[in-house]
């Protein structure tokens, strides 16, 4: 126990050293010899790890020929690789490259992999010699850190190794010289990767070792003939790294050799082309594009369509704007996602133009093109539009002024929602008013113009004001949606009700009580009681106030429904009380299962020792009552918890 103590406490201690900027070099110094001498000692394996570990953190060169002198222990020579290679300074790669001719197995492989972790270029020599190795995974362990190693001295070793290789050595060899020749191409050296990249494009090697080979020579030497060729090859492997390749090499020249290929390969491929020539975002490749978009392959079309609006050039937009009048309607959704993506704020004046449009088809298209792109100078045209003869194109107006408009516009939405009696344009003319109070910055305005609009609408449109009233919300809006429940129409009566069971705030609350006590109809005391119901579920009510709802709502439930409401807002409250509440519904067929999974979900919640003696009962009558056999089984695990807190 005492040396396992010291190690935890060596190791705090030496966390407290490193993130403490008032000690200094000595101190931390002498937590280092501590370190060391814990090494040397006959203390146990634990503490010896510990000491390992935060050596890489505090070790300097003193500390490299105890952690060295590790490497051949099997127990710890993991943790002293660990150690040893935190430790920058270079007489650790000499102590690697010194264990290199006296360990075997798999200690040899542990050093080699910290070798090339360390990217240690002198050891470059001896990694080679051990590419030989009677031993398979010494020779793979070799290979891989001089991949890692990544110069071309390291590069040479492997491209030797190559050329004596069997086949099964050979696909590990070249793996590791790819992986070789990427560093030197992240290092800029792409000339002297080159040669390692032709060597292997060549080689009698898997297919995707040859494909990751051809696209290093591409990438390196330009030969724009060799993606041709990756590109229609009938390989799989070929064709997709010529994809990738496409996407990455630059250039015009590239652009136009894709595109010479478009008119020569499958529709299956010039799809996949297709979407290459957009994530390029090359303008010169639009020309080309809008051809495919007019005729032939639907899929092929319809790539051609989104990689126009990858590329994002506004001179695309007449063509897209056309393709709205097309047959397919697939294909006239594309358009017009692709036309509302086009970043140019030339097109917004194209697509205003378009709303003198004859074809009502055409002119709802643009409506909505104008609400996606947030044309706002073209506000007063689509609020004319509001008064279209066409029903299609009145609805679309109206469902974009939405998008757009502000409280100046408030007036004449609201005067149009009581002048109509379209059920469908009163719902969408909502939808707007809604949109425009939730985000407008005067609440006060927005509901004394709502309240306005209310005394003088009829009754088809008074509910549609009356929910918009729920979006504002606040105590004056919810004074007029009260007062709208003795309104004489029932339509509006029970509009009234169902918009403050759907209230946002809790102030609704003693509203929704006396409806549910009070009402003289049996429906309305229905439609409060489940709205009352509703804020005990609400997590942003304090649990104090959202199990007194349920307390006071016990006296009414009367229906199953209601008591599987009340059940899952219990289950959300994990104390006595709802507990207490819960226990009688456990007798009940009609809402046994609900009431057993919400004994388990309070239990669940529990917190340790509290409420013991109650929630062993409920659990008991769980294990009862229940048919499910995960739930007794939870249920009893829950009870042998109880049994521990004792």
């Amino acid at each position: 126990m005492k040396k396992y103590i010291f190690a935890i406490s060596a190791v705090l201690l030496a966390r407290m050293i490193l993130s403490s900027s008032c000690l200094g070099a000595e101190a931390v110094t002498n937590k280092m010899e501590d370190f060391i001498g814990v090494l040397k000692s006959d203390v146990g394996l634990e503490q010896k790890v510990a000491a390992c570990r935060e050596l890489g953190l505090v070790g300097n060169k003193e500390a490299v020929p105890v952690l060295a002198g590790l490497l051949s222990d099997e127990k710890l020579a993991h943790m002293a690789r660990y150690g040893l290679e935190q430790i920058p300074d270079p007489a650790v790669d000499e102590a690697f490259r010194t264990a290199l001719d006296k360990l075997k197995g798999q200690l040899l492989v542990g050093v080699i992999n910290s070798i090339g972790d360390r990217r240690d270029v002198v050891a470059i020599e001896p990694l080679s010699k051990l590419l030989k190795d009677s031993d398979q995974q010494v020779a793979r362990a070799a290979a891989a850190a001089l991949g890692r190693i990544g110069t071309v001295e390291a590069g040479k070793a492997l491209d030797e190794a190559i050329d004596q290789a069997k086949s099964v050595e050979l696909q590990f060899l070249c793996e590791e010289l790819l992986a070789c020749a990427g560093t030197l191409v992240s290092q800029r050296k792409e000339s002297k990767a080159l040669g390692f990249y032709e060597k292997m494009s060549k080689a009698d090697v898997a297919g995707r070792i040859k494909a990751a080979a051809t696209r290093g020579v591409i990438l390196c030497s330009g030969r724009i003939n060799l993606l041709v060729e990756q590109l229609n090859s009938d390989d799989q492997l070929m064709f997709a790294m010529g994809l990738r390749v496409a996407q990455e090499l630059k250039g015009r020249k590239v652009t136009s050799a894709l595109i010479f290929q478009v008119g020569r390969l499958p529709a299956e491929k010039v799809i996949q082309l297709v979407q290459v020539l957009g994530k390029r975002k090359d303008k010169a490749a639009v020309k080309e594009l809008i051809t495919l978009t007019k005729n032939g392959d639907k899929n092929v079309r319809k790539a051609a369509i989104t990689a126009l609006a990858e590329i994002g050039d506004s001179s695309a937009a007449p063509v897209l704007m056309e393709l709205l009048r097309d047959t397919d309607s697939e294909i006239v959704q594309i358009a017009s996602i692709s036309l509302a993506s086009l970043p140019d704020p030339a097109v917004n004046a194209d697509v205003v133009k378009m709303l003198d449009c004859p074809e009502s088809v055409i002119r709802v298209r643009m409506l909505d093109l104008v609400g996606q792109r947030r044309i706002k100078k073209a506000l007063p045209v689509i609020m004319n539009a509001m008064d279209d003869k066409d029903e299609t194109v009145r609805i679309a107006a109206i469902r974009n002024v939405g998008v757009m408009a502000g409280m100046e516009e408030l007036p004449v939405l609201l005067d149009k929602i009581i002048k109509s009696t379209n059920t469908v344009e009163i719902s969408t003319l909502e939808k707007a008013v809604s949109s425009i109070c939730s985000t407008g910055s005067d609440q006060d305005v927005c509901v004394q113009k709502l309240t306005e609009t209310l005394s003088k609408a009829n009754p088809s449109s008074k509910p549609a004001l009356l929910r918009a009233l729920r979006v504002v919300g606040g105590p004056a809006a919810l004074k007029v949606v009260r007062g709208a429940i003795a309104d004489s129409n029932k339509n509006v009566h029970s509009a009234a009700i169902r918009v403050l069971g759907e209230w946002k705030t809790t102030d609704v609350v003693p509203v929704l009580l006396e409806l549910a006590k009070g009402s003289s109809e049996q429906v309305d005391k229905i439609l409060g009681l489940r709205g009352y119901l509703g804020m005990a579920s609400r997590r942003e009510i304090p649990q104090k106030e959202r199990l007194a709802i349920c307390k006071e709502a016990v006296s009414m439930i009367q229906r199953d429904e209601e008591k599987k409401m009340l059940l899952g807002a219990l289950g959300s409250i994990a104390n006595a009380g709802s507990l207490n509440l819960v226990m009688p519904y456990l007798d009940e067929p009609g809402v046994r299962i609900e009431a057993a999974a919400t004994v388990m979900a309070i239990a669940e919640k529990r917190g340790r020792k509290q409420n013991i003696s109650m929630a062993k009962n409920a659990l008991q009558k769980v294990v009862k009552i229940t048919d499910n056999p995960s739930i007794a089984k939870r249920a009893e695990e829950l009870l042998q918890q109880i049994e521990k807190e004792k």
